[in-house]
């Protein structure tokens, strides 16, 4: 092993896109997560670029979880929409009219609002007349401090992305807290290995 690099957690790789080392010098200044992400951004072969930061984006927590996104019709019972909420173990689902075309958003607090107002009954509504229809959504490129804050102020708990008009992913509270989590002990971890190397 190369006595000049560091090889950071599977998490810590996956978050940053790649399953390569990330360089590190024993002799380099106190090594901040900043700089980690910029040592491990890749040149353009055959240009001149300087090397970008690595930024933690809505990109980033899809490139770990997947794309898929569980959606339901507006015409579907909200006990139908609870079903599939209980079989898949989520927390809401994204109501499109069609693929790709975001409708409103339904979560277990809605459904919950709901039975509170009308009891049981209510389950066979339609998701069309309980589900959120001023859906806040986020791009691939908004930053992790933009969807906390969002999320935060908002005071919800998934956000959808949508590119061109187009549903492309599903973030939750939990990504953006796992995703600063990782960012936190891979910081530390630099740090570490900066004093006992150094």
């Amino acid at each position: 092993m190369a006595p000049d690099r560091v090889l950071p957690s599977v998490a810590d790789r996956i978050m940053l896109g790649s399953l390569d080392w990330i360089p590190y010098r024993a002799n380099s200044p106190p090594c901040k997560l900043a700089r980690l992400r910029a040592m491990h951004a890749r040149e353009p072969k055959g240009s001149g670029a300087k090397e970008q930061e690595t930024v933690m984006n809505a990109a980033t927590i899809l490139k770990a979880k997947g794309r898929e996104v569980q959606t339901v019709r507006p015409e579907m019972t909200l006990e139908e929409a609870a079903r599939v909420m209980t079989d898949r173990g989520i927390g809401c689902v994204v109501v499109v009219e069609r693929p790709g075309a975001l409708a409103g958003i339904l979560s277990e607090r809605d459904i919950v609002r709901e039975i509170a107002l009308g009891g049981a009954a209510r389950l066979k509504s339609r998701v069309a007349d309980a589900m959120t229809r001023t859906v806040h959504c986020c791009r691939l490129m908004d930053t992790i401090d933009q969807l906390l804050s969002e999320m935060t102020v908002r005071r919800f708990r998934h956000i959808p992305v949508v590119e061109q008009g187009e549903l492309v992913g599903l973030v939750s509270i939990g990504d953006v807290v796992k995703l600063r989590i990782a960012e936190a002990e891979m910081e530390t971890e630099a740090m570490r290995a900066y004093i006992t190397t150094g």
